[in-house]
């Protein structure tokens, strides 16, 4: 029996190829969850939902086109997932970057 990974940033890779992503988005994407994992955000919480929430605040932050479904489609994880961890995962990187 198989464990899945724990870490989200494990699962933007997936995502992001799926979506098909800038490497702007992609490399966004990595630094959000970085910066989630380390304000303790992924603790409890579904990783794959924290991964795309990610992925959508770093298309938003990079100019790309990606909507809510798209993403939630691609992660197979629900809307409210994304729209909940959205701000969590904005607001650590967001700490992190103003130190």
């Amino acid at each position: 029996m198989q464990i899945p990974p724990t870490d989200p940033i494990e699962y933007v890779g997936r995502i992001v190829s799926e979506l098909d992503c800038s490497d702007d988005t992609t490399r966004q994407a990595r630094q959000l969850v970085e910066a989630a994992t380390a304000h303790g955000v992924h603790s409890g919480k579904n990783p794959v939902g924290i991964a795309a929430s990610a992925v959508y605040a770093a298309g938003r932050l990079c100019g790309e086109h990606i909507t809510q479904d798209d993403v939630s489609a691609a992660a197979d994880v629900n809307n409210v997932t994304i729209r909940n961890r959205y701000r969590e995962v904005l607001n650590a990187y967001e700490e992190r970057e103003n130190g």
